[in-house]
């Protein structure tokens, strides 16, 4: 079971990471336990993730129960296959004993990204800065997250910029992937 001090700390260290400070590695707890208490993010950030759901998919008049099973799946799955892709990719690059820190901080730097796609995605909803800024702040919002993904991942994996743009590369598609398929199936 994991304490609120660890999730306090966890996610501390994550919004340090945001501002370009490294030493929030040293918030995480990287023993396998802390990586496995990573995972209670999923749960944390379920309800958020539902309301972004709700947010993004409200204007497409989609049927709410079909949304949801897609989503859920997809958010589920993205969750476990994304760990489970880095363990290979992880021992090519000669990056194993660098796998469950990065882990436990990709995890946790979840909980940053959210914070920043759920107060976006209901600004555009409103439609309060029209279309083009919108398309704009939109862009803005996934180069800020996908430069922080980069910077955790970084950091974490201690590793290059190239590297770590490649595993940014392939956390995003594979996430892609994974939705494409899960839509087509249902």
């Amino acid at each position: 079971m994991i304490s609120r001090e660890e999730v306090y700390r966890a996610i501390g260290g994550a919004f340090r990471l945001a501002g370009r400070d490294r030493s929030g590695m040293t918030a995480f707890n990287v023993t396998t336990a802390g990586f496995v208490h990573s995972f209670a993010a999923i749960v944390l950030l379920a309800p958020f993730y539902l309301v972004l759901v709700l947010i993004e998919h409200a204007p497409s008049g989609a049927p709410l129960e079909h949304v949801l099973l897609v989503e859920g799946l997809s958010y589920l799955c993205g969750w476990l296959a994304f760990p489970l892709l880095l363990i290979p990719l992880c021992r090519l690059l000669d990056l194993g004993q660098q796998y469950v820190p990065y882990v436990v901080a990709y995890n946790w730097s979840q909980v940053v990204l959210m914070s920043l796609w759920l107060p976006l995605a209901a600004l555009l909803a409103s439609g309060i800065l029209g279309h083009a800024p919108g398309i704009v702040a939109g862009v803005a919002g996934f180069a800020a997250a996908y430069y922080y993904l980069w910077f955790v991942t970084r950091t974490a994996l201690k590793t290059s910029g190239s590297i770590a743009f490649g595993i940014a590369v392939v956390e995003y598609l594979s996430g892609l992937l994974i939705h494409t398929l899960i839509s087509r199936l249902f």
